[in-house]
Formats: structure tokens, C-alpha cells, sequence
């Protein structure tokens, strides 16, 4: 459990219910490739399960019928420590309710639901867009995610619930010069 502890740690994770599993080497991380043609690049992969135990369906709200229904797998992109692509290997347990026949799989607060990159590496991409004032495609190939990914977390900070959360101020930021020659 210290294990977990520790990882979850360096990976800058929150969520407790995320338990790392070792592979047939006996390892908890290894390196492999991802990525076709001249995009191929290593990464360094963790594997990991995330399960806990449901009492009641999230659907109907019947409690003690729901039952362990097998596993899902996804790859979600992390931001690791070093200059590596990190990806989470994770097997997400899926449950079935008796009741109502409703499936539902095991959700992380670390994650959004259907999105494999994750919310540090959402911040980050805010951060390096906003501070350091980075391309998007500079930000994109230091994250490892695409540039239309780090468009879509630029467009959902600026444009959010149908109303902008800041205006940008062109003006202020060009020079009194070229207003007046």
C-alpha cells in the first residue's frame, strides 16, 4: 500500500482508490513506444486498476444489488517528473445493477469522464499558455498530447457555461507607435 502511496505521489495524483499492479518482470513501470511514423516516441507506462466498493446503483439507488460486471481498459496521458511521455495503463472495474440492468464503470477524481488526458496536465497546458506564454504547439509537443487537444483546454478556459471568463485586451498590448505612426 506505501507503494501506491508513493507513486500516486510522484505522478501527482489524488485519488486513493488507484492501486498499481506490477507486470510479469515484476515491475511497476516500463518503457515502450507509442505514436506511428516519425511521431513514434518511448514513453514510460504504469499500470494500475481503479475499483472500490459501490453500495448502491447510481442509477436507480437500490443498495446491495449491484455486482463487480468485468473491466475496462484506457490509456490516460499524465505529466511526469522528467522530459518522458508518462501514460497510466489503468483497468477500470465496471459494475452491474440486478435491479434496473444498469452498468456503470468506476470513476476517478482525477480524470474527467471520457478524456484520457488528465486534470494536472489540463492545468499545465493553462499555466504554460498563460504565464509563460507559449505556442500551442510548443505546449503540445512538451505535454505529448496534440495541438487540437491544447486548443479544446484553451477554448473550454476561455468559453465556459455560455459566457467568456476574460476578455482579452488587444489594445493595452500594442504599442502607443502604432496608433500614432
Amino acid at each position: 500500500m506505501s507503494q501506491d502511496n508513493c507513486i500516486l505521489r510522484e505522478l501527482n495524483l489524488k485519488d486513493k482508490n488507484i492501486h498499481f499492479t506490477d507486470n510479469e518482470a515484476g515491475e511497476w513501470n516500463y518503457f515502450d513506444y507509442r505514436g506511428r511514423g516519425d511521431k513514434r516516441h518511448k514513453c514510460l507506462i504504469y499500470t494500475a486498476n481503479l475499483t472500490y466498493s459501490v453500495s448502491q446503483c447510481s442509477d436507480c439507488g437500490f443498495r446491495d444489488c449491484v455486482e463487480h460486471w468485468g473491466w475496462t481498459s484506457t490509456e490516460m496521458r499524465l505529466t511526469g517528473t522528467s522530459l518522458w511521455d508518462v501514460r497510466l495503463a489503468l483497468r477500470k472495474q465496471r459494475f452491474h445493477c440486478k435491479n434496473c440492468g444498469n452498468t456503470f464503470t468506476a470513476v476517478s477524481s482525477d480524470f474527467e469522464k471520457n478524456c484520457q488526458i488528465s486534470r494536472n496536465t489540463k492545468v499545465i497546458v493553462k499555466q504554460n499558455l498563460n504565464e509563460d506564454m507559449m505556442t500551442e504547439k510548443t505546449v503540445a509537443k512538451h505535454l505529448h498530447i496534440s495541438p487540437n487537444s491544447v486548443q479544446r483546454i484553451e477554448y473550454d478556459a476561455i468559453y465556459e457555461g455560455g459566457q467568456y471568463k476574460y476578455q482579452y485586451n488587444f489594445k493595452n498590448n500594442i504599442t502607443e507607435s502604432y496608433f500614432h505612426g
